[in-house]
């Protein structure tokens, strides 16, 4: 098997993503085409050194971006993103069993810059809700800050996937048809919030959850939930990060700033190993982890 039917085969396997996974592995596996003549079990370490060198060394950006190119070179986030897609298809070519072992596990990872949390902050959530002028848009944000649900699954949320009685909620999340579905957990003054914005809709099984104030009763899409989140933000002056993903790291967070167990984590944010909690999530600040020292590295008797 050449490379390049390899690489179409990976693809096929990704049918049942989203058209932004299927994308991003599209993006970022390109160059390996590159080497796409070479039978699969012929792809070296040096090979694929060579074509990472071209990555590094490149001096536009974009270049089959949406955007167009600009002058700049790859960052080490972006860099990260093909070495992680790589590792997924070398993976991928193991377990059908048309490789021994991935040639990539040679090639070492970049390493990345400390960056900052990317949750948003509490002070900033308290000043979006009080922002929020319709049942729905405070209904929308509290389950969001709640659940931790991804924004896919809140806008493909119907009343028959939703239970108010026990609060709780069945969302299905990344990809299209064959997506995960997973049951998400909504409480406290947040479920008091959907129940009121309800409470003045009709509701058939079908119907989607959060709906358009058009009066179209069609469902919200993703864009329409950032363009809402950038609407608040603006409104209540909320600067730094705003936007549906970062709702959901603050729930990740908090849960692990109040003692939750990793593994409970984990199955909360719809994962299947805990290592990727821990990547996605575990991430703190200089001056969080100083705060986290002080307060469990003690001395016996102090």
């Amino acid at each position: 098997m050449l490379l390049t039917n390899a690489l179409n085969e990976f693809m096929k396997a990704q049918v049942s993503n989203a058209d932004t996974t299927k994308h991003w592995y599209t993006k970022r596996l390109g160059p390996l085409r590159e080497l796409g003549s070479l039978p699969l079990v012929d792809v070296s370490a040096a090979n694929l050194r060579d074509v990472w060198v071209e990555l590094v060394e490149r001096k536009e950006r974009w270049r089959t971006g949406r955007r167009p190119p600009a002058e700049g070179g790859l960052s080490p986030f972006t860099l990260d993103g093909y070495w992680r897609a790589w590792r997924a298809f070398f993976n991928w070519c193991v377990q059908q069993e048309y490789l021994d072992r991935s040639p990539l596990k040679k090639l070492k990872r970049p390493a990345l810059p400390d960056q900052p949390p990317k949750a948003i902050s509490e002070n900033n959530l308290i000043k979006l809700l009080a922002a929020c002028a319709t049942k729905r848009d405070y209904a929308l944000l509290a389950f969001m800050a709640v659940t931790g649900c991804r924004v896919g699954g809140l806008v493909g949320l119907t009343m028959a996937d939703l239970d108010c009685s026990v609060g709780e909620a069945w969302v299905t999340e990344k990809g299209r048809g064959g997506g995960k579905r997973r049951l998400v957990y909504v409480h406290g003054p947040a479920l008091s919030a959907l129940q009121d914005y309800l409470s003045e809709r009709r509701r058939q099984p079908s119907d989607p959850v959060f709906v358009s104030l058009a009066g179209s009763g069609e469902a919200l899409t993703v864009n329409g939930v950032r363009q809402l989140l950038r609407r608040l933000a603006r409104r209540a002056g909320v600067q730094g990060r705003c936007n549906p993903h970062s709702l959901r790291h603050r729930l990740a967070r908090s849960l692990l700033e109040n003692g939750c167990d990793l593994g409970a984590v984990a199955q909360l944010m719809g994962h299947t190993d805990p290592q990727i909690t821990i990547s996605s999530y575990g991430r703190w600040a200089r001056n969080e982890l100083q705060s986290k020292h002080r307060r469990f590295s003690r001395l016996p008797g102090d």
